[in-house]
């Protein structure tokens, strides 16, 4: 193997991701991260549907793939979680502006409004405040469980 092409295997992947999955088990963790798309205009079960000729039927679902899997130790997770925390409630106080996860989102993800609160503000910020999860008014963000 050549230099070049021992330097571009350790380069990485660079990949986007909209979904994951997170495995822990006794000596180690996994990430796995996905991509989805929609179907192409011209799949045939698109243009059937389109073409109405299969009426009645419940949407296609989405083509996923897997993008990256990430083997590491609970402890590297645990410190990668942290250290994103840290990050971007600094990256936030310095814009004066949160990113807010959609309530759709949070709902799915069963993401209740205490924990949200607890952990986005572990300072003791009051449920309905803290658990802004969708930019809408706070008592709004995420329903009470």
């Amino acid at each position: 193997m050549t230099r070049d092409e021992v330097m571009k295997a350790y380069e990485g992947a660079d990949v986007f991701a909209d979904q994951y999955e997170v495995s822990v088990h006794p000596f180690g963790c996994t990430l796995t991260f996905v991509s989805s798309k929609s179907r192409a205009p011209d799949d045939p079960e698109v243009v059937a549907r389109r073409e109405g000729q299969a009426q009645g039927l419940p949407p296609l679902p989405l083509i996923l793939a897997k993008v990256a899997t990430v083997h590491l130790t609970p402890e590297h997770l645990k410190a990668i979680i942290f250290t994103s925390w840290r990050y971007i409630t600094q990256v936030e106080a310095q814009l004066g502006h949160q990113w807010q996860v959609p309530k759709p989102i949070a709902d799915a993800m069963s993401i209740k409004p205490e924990e949200w609160a607890a952990f986005w503000n572990p300072q003791g910020a009051k449920k309905d405040e803290a658990a802004n999860v969708d930019g809408a008014k706070p008592q709004a963000a995420v329903p009470a469980a």
